[in-house]
């Protein structure tokens, strides 16, 4: 594991082989942070428009919320 920050170059790195795997059409969102620093370093990197990962990472968030509201147990 790396000790410093996650570098651009390592973040397109991970990007381009995220996308080589992806099937035609799909997209993807990387996001990377520390684990035991709140606020730490969060890096983002993705293959769509900044403003439809917004709407996109927006919906996501309401989900959860909803799931949170509802007491549905963590699937994940």
């Amino acid at each position: 594991m790396p000790e410093k920050p996650i570098d651009a170059n390592a973040m397109k790195l991970m990007g381009e082989m995220l996308q080589s795997l992806m099937p035609e059409g799909w997209g993807y969102t990387l996001l990377t942070f520390e684990t035991e620093k709140s606020p730490g370093v969060l890096n983002y990197i993705s293959s769509a428009q900044r403003e439809n990962m917004k709407n996109s990472m927006r919906e996501l968030l309401h989900k959860w919320d909803e799931v949170d509201k509802l007491g549905t147990p963590n699937l994940n």
